[in-house]
């Protein structure tokens, strides 16, 4: 049973007697982390009666070995920490042996400072004027942060308080949603096309529509669709948000996949249409995911601009830096050390050639890899088992496909699995007769495909269209082994409602 789930049968009146848990902490999972949920328990039945684990398709950490100059960061760290230690039990000078203590203990023990170390914060501005030429960032405007969803709640506390909106884009990710209403804020759903492209048109009037606007969030590439927005689509972003009635709305550009892109014609952004929006726009991209490949180290980069209040320009650095150093305070200091190291290779500052070399290397065939397996599962997931992607991914390491042929059929009473296993009792493992939403599809195809997908609804998709996310951080091998089982699952299901 998830945790909140325990709460949400207990009345006011029950709960005055005893601890007082917020409406907010009470609400249950989303589709997202009931299906990992239910999947976690699954592996360990299959644990105990030695089955191999469910294929998951579900979370976004890549397969691939991280970046190389990351252990080697760590380990030069290491090192000098070493050598301090040596040259402090060697030393017969005291006022020596002090120095070398004193630094060591910098090292170890100081805290980060709110906003990152200024070796760091200077990294981050060249990075970003890599990326913008016309951004013009200077180092105390950028700051480094524990990971892209830390920098984006540091932005919220800025302008979101009750009244405001934030205009997102459907389908996104469902953290933005949980971080404006915890705030008192509310969240504007921006429809697009079927297939998940953006239309001018309704952007145009959602935000006539909604005058308490205050922040327009884009994800580009898109979590959980993959999809890089085109030059004519973020041009006609740019005419609309030009309008002297929306002059006064903010941009949050959440970029964490901005390196992650496998269409070189695709890399350009609002701030290269427009550079007048560095002015309003806040830029927050993920050096653990697009520069190491390695997202549990948790480590976002935050560009805050200088806005114009009553047509003067006004620091938002320093009141995020506030924000940060009441929240969770910047990154670790050892975590910072290693993307400097990392930040100086990709922006060829590191004096050592072989680890330029090395970080090149690692990049390009990461992105290399992931872009030979978008194009693998545009082709075998629409050709081979029925499951069509939405709109082709042309960054980051997701996809949408439909499941819409499974809705409205009913659920078999057994399948017989690719090994030859059957699986029984199905409608009580679906929980329904009939298959009616994404989530009772992927209910289906975890059990009958043993094959881990997430509901799109998670995302704000509408459930009844079926659609689900998949990961392409996943070894073909595993991914092919997938689709063979999704195709024989669907064909069960199929052949039961002829």
């Amino acid at each position: 049973e998830h945790p909140t789930r325990r709460f949400q049968h207990l009345s006011k009146q029950t709960m005055a007697t005893s601890f007082e848990i917020a409406d907010r902490a009470k609400a249950g999972p989303n589709a997202i982390r009931e299906m990992f949920g239910v999947a976690g328990a699954l592996n360990k039945e299959r644990a105990l009666a030695g089955l191999d684990p469910l294929i998951s398709l579900g979370i976004g950490a890549p397969h691939i070995p991280s970046n190389p100059l990351i252990d080697i960061a760590f380990s030069q760290l290491v090192e000098q920490k070493r050598d301090l230690r040596q040259q402090i039990e060697s030393t017969q000078n005291s006022l020596r042996k002090t120095q070398l203590t004193e630094q060591l203990v910098k090292m170890d023990q100081n805290p980060s400072t709110p906003a990152g170390s200024v070796e760091a914060r200077q990294l981050a501005s060249d990075l970003f004027n890599t990326y913008y030429p016309e951004l013009n960032a200077l180092p105390r405007q950028c700051a480094i942060t524990n990971g892209a969803t830390h920098a984006l709640r540091a932005v919220f506390d800025l302008f979101v308080e009750e009244g405001v909106e934030v205009a997102i884009m459907i389908p996104f990710f469902p953290a933005y949603s949980k971080q404006v209403e915890d705030l008192s804020g509310k969240v504007v759903f921006i429809p697009t096309h079927p297939n998940c492209r953006p239309s001018a048109e309704l952007f145009r009037d959602t935000l006539t529509k909604h005058p308490n606007i205050r922040c327009f969030l884009i994800n580009d590439p898109c979590n959980p669709t993959g999809v890089k927005y085109t030059r004519e689509e973020l041009q006609s972003f740019v005419d609309v948000l030009n309008r002297p009635e929306f002059k006064h709305i903010v941009i949050v550009s959440d970029e964490t996949y901005h390196d992650l892109v496998y269409v070189e014609s695709s890399r350009v952004s609002m701030l290269d249409l427009d550079p007048s929006f560095r002015n309003r726009t806040f830029i927050i991209t993920s050096m653990a995911k697009e520069l190491g490949g390695s997202p549990g180290l948790r480590c976002g980069v935050l560009f805050s601009p200088d806005v114009f209040v009553d047509g003067q320009l006004v620091e938002t650095a320093p009141l995020v830096e506030e924000s940060l150093r009441v929240s969770t305070w910047g990154a670790p200091n050892i975590v910072q050390h290693a993307f400097a190291t990392v930040m100086r290779a990709k922006l060829g500052l590191e004096p050592d050639d072989k680890l330029v070399q090395l970080y090149n290397e690692w990049a390009d065939s990461s992105r290399a890899t992931y872009g030979e397996i978008c194009r693998l599962v545009a082709q075998t997931f629409t050709e081979e088992c029925g499951f069509p992607v939405l709109v082709q991914p042309e960054g980051a390491f997701f996809a949408v496909i439909s499941g819409r042929s499974l809705i409205g059929l009913k659920v078999p009473d057994e399948v017989t699995l690719v090994d030859g296993r059957k699986v029984t009792d199905l409608p009580k493992k679906v929980g329904q007769e009939i298959i009616k939403t994404d989530l009772q599809v992927a209910y289906y195809l975890l059990h009958a495909a043993e094959v881990v997908v997430i509901p799109a609804s998670g995302f704000y998709f509408d459930a009844n269209r079926g659609a689900l996310r998949i990961s392409l951080a996943v070894n073909p091998d595993r991914l092919q082994e997938a689709v063979r089982r999704l195709k024989n699952a669907s064909e069960a299901a199929i052949a039961f409602n002829k």
